[in-house]
């Protein structure tokens, strides 16, 4: 009984989030004139905010609000540089590492290939080899 009442507690006050966050939805236009209407705002990262809305999921760089959001979600002009670049150089290795490793599959298909065509050699050639005569070998029984 202790563990029913313990999950009804659980699920209400679950439901009780839910409500507050579905509550707390926002409208936000940005600097050029867009509008969000319904918001929720799903992550704030230092470069912008990332909501969800009727249409789906979008990042707001904080460079296209106005600066009372900026303000209200903590925008700091140097975090978002760095984190800008951050990210960037993160994608660049990303970027690299997948090259280097679309040049080394490429490798080992080139390798699989002459391998395949090695083994075609060695078949077509055991075809053309004609038989040695099999000589009697002398006995070397040492009786």
């Amino acid at each position: 009984m202790v563990q029913i009442r313990s999950v009804k507690a659980i699920v209400a006050a679950c439901c009780s989030l839910l409500f507050v966050f579905a509550a707390a939805a926002d409208d936000f236009k940005t600097i050029d004139g867009k509008e969000y209407k319904n918001v929720t705002v799903s992550r704030v990262e230092p470069d912008g905010i990332v909501i969800a809305f009727s249409r789906g999921i979008v990042k707001l760089p904080f460079a296209e609000l106005s600066p009372e959001i900026q303000k209200k979600y903590g925008y700091d002009e140097e975090q978002a540089k760095t984190f800008a670049a951050k990210v960037a150089q993160d994608q660049q290795d990303i970027y690299l590492q997948t090259e280097a490793e679309k040049e080394k599959q490429a490798k080992i298909r080139e390798a699989e290939e002459q391998i395949r065509q090695n083994e075609k050699r060695i078949a077509a050639n055991e075809g053309k080899i004609e038989p040695r005569s099999s000589k009697q070998l002398p006995d070397t029984n040492c009786s």
